[in-house]
């Protein structure tokens, strides 16, 4: 029993602590084999030594079969991958066959006995010294290695010595006490000193880090606000910083170092994003606009679009720009659209360059020509048409109220679509109408798209690979007869499956069409009953202006 206590003490050190930092150890302890080695030579060792007190025949291996069974059982390496496992047992092996033999070819060595005593109290005192060093540090106990140093009687018992022989036990007991307290203290002070030291090193770090940011946009917001280049105006409080990062939770090493940090970052990152937009604000044919909750309009400087927020649109005043670019690196080759104007961009700038429309805005083009005409968003490198109205010279379309970072836009024209003759008055018009506009749907040959009809699983597979133009929906279920119509229970679980769309529910959308269009959908009553093929549509075209999709 004691052998074993012995066993699984050197196994649960070696898995806590793998390395120690003795300087009586250079064996590189994180190594699965090496850790396995210096258990079994030890242990061979120890058991060759008591092998040669009771006059025992040596044989190595029936010893180290019963040991290799006991680490079988242990839970680490349960634990362990079985690359890890194997290198640990055989690294076990290998020591324990050296051990044994190097006691058993010098067993009347009075030297070799005192000599593995002190390396093995040495190795043992040692260890422990260093875990106790830490654990008083960590309990915020005081450096004091007597109060948990074992004693004689204790280092006899615990590491069964009696049967051992006296030159090796007088030299272990001597070499634990002295390693035990050499690296209790060694320990215990190098935690104080790496905490401290850990402590304002990633204060520094993060501090400078987070100033940088905040700089960069506080830099940013003051050229738009017209302000002189002058950080130390715009640097935030300390009372302020250290409330607005949580730093009261920390200890006064690292908001100390942090705030030092923080100052030096927000410096560079301030300078660096105030010349930089003022760089490029020079280098645009545009100008921001400054709009808050009372709302308003922008126009292009050529006066050929106009972006109008109506009042309460969102409560945080921020800059928006509506500046021309070049078609060079937005146009689509092979394509049926015709460009009817330049590309236009919206840019939002606040502190994340971001706001949540609570009313849609309304974005207007000059326009001359007929219905095939549209306007178009440019998003994940093709053009979208989004719904437009015609009025006298003017094509409209409404951004909707969601989370909006901008966007780039233009007139294009593409007379080569269907026109399909029974969504006119539908409730879902504009959305299936859009689809079409978007090469995702195409109608029946009757020129009809049925949209009251229920939709196959076929269907809706070949409508979503168009959407998010990808072969690859393997996570859709698996209906054995493609023409299967589809409940809005699986489509809530196909949609969750997309990336981005794990916490979809169907039912925010049949809310939203009762709420917007009127229309009650069938699920209210049940998801278990099959979705129509406009149901469908409105679900993924929401999805896609929530940018979902």
């Amino acid at each position: 029993m004691k052998k074993m206590k012995i066993f699984y003490l050197i196994l649960g050190i070696m898995i806590l602590l793998p390395s120690f930092g003795l300087a009586h150890h250079e064996k590189n302890t994180d190594n699965p084999y090496e850790k396995g080695k210096i258990m079994g030579n030890i242990l061979g060792q120890l058991y060759q030594q008591k092998d040669i007190k009771s006059d025992k025949k040596s044989d190595w291996e029936e010893v180290f079969e019963k040991e290799k069974n006991n680490i079988l059982k242990n839970e680490y390496l349960n634990q362990t991958t079985n690359t890890h496992k194997s290198d640990f047992k055989k690294g076990f092996k290998d020591g324990f066959y050296l051990g044994y033999q190097e006691i058993s070819k010098n067993k009347y060595s009075q030297k070799i006995l005192r000599n593995l005593g002190a390396e093995h109290g040495n190795w043992f005192g040692g260890l422990m010294g260093s875990i106790y060093g830490k654990e008083d540090f960590y309990h915020h106990q005081s450096n004091n290695y007597k109060t948990k140093i074992p004693s004689y009687i204790e280092i006899i018992n615990r590491y069964d010595l009696n049967n051992i022989g006296e030159e090796y036990k007088m030299s272990f007991i001597d070499a634990y006490q002295i390693a035990y307290q050499e690296n209790y203290n060694y320990s215990f002070q190098m935690e104080n000193i790496d905490e401290k030291k850990l402590l304002k090193e990633n204060g520094i770090l993060h501090g400078t880090q987070i100033g940088n940011q905040m700089g960069k946009i506080y830099g940013k917001i003051d050229f738009l606000k017209s302000k002189n280049n002058n950080w130390k105006n715009t640097l935030p409080k300390e009372e302020e910083v250290i409330s607005n990062f949580h730093l009261l939770k920390e200890s006064s090493v690292y908001v100390e170092a942090f705030l030092v940090g923080y100052k030096d970052g927000f410096k560079d990152g301030y300078i660096q994003s105030f010349q930089d937009t003022r760089l490029e604000q020079g280098k645009e044919s545009s100008y921001y606009k400054n709009i808050n909750i009372e709302g308003g309009s922008i126009s292009s400087l050529d006066e050929n679009v106009i972006v109008s927020i109506p009042q309460g649109t969102f409560y945080q005043e921020i800059f928006i720009s509506l500046q021309k670019k070049d078609f060079s690196q937005f146009k689509q080759e092979n394509t049926c659209y015709e460009y009817m104007s330049k590309p236009y961009e919206i840019k939002i700038k606040n502190d994340v360059d971001n706001i949540f429309l609570k009313k849609p805005m309304l974005l207007s083009f000059k326009y001359y020509g007929d219905i095939t005409g549209g306007i178009y968003q440019y998003i994940h490198g093709e053009w979208r048409y989004l719904y437009s109205t015609i009025d006298e010279n003017t094509i409209s379309t409404y951004i909707p109220n969601t989370s909006y970072s901008g966007g780039i836009y233009a007139l294009l024209d593409n007379p080569i679509y269907p026109n399909l003759k029974d969504i006119q008055i539908h409730w879902a018009n504009e959305e299936i109408y859009s689809f079409v506009r978007r090469n995702y749907v195409y109608g029946y040959i009757d020129q009809t798209f049925r949209p009251n009809q229920l939709i196959t699983n076929e269907e809706f597979k070949t409508l979503l690979k168009r959407v998010i133009k990808s072969d690859d929906i393997s996570y859709i279920h698996k209906i054995e007869d493609s023409n299967h119509f589809i409940t809005y229970e699986q489509i809530e679980k196909i949609i969750q499956a997309l990336p981005g769309n794990e916490l979809f529910k169907w039912n925010d959308i049949a809310q939203k069409m009762l709420y917007e269009k009127y229309t009650r959908s069938k699920s209210l009553s049940g998801q278990n009953q099959y979705i129509s093929r406009a149901e469908v549509v409105y679900m993924l075209y929401t999805l896609q202006a929530c940018n979902k999709l």
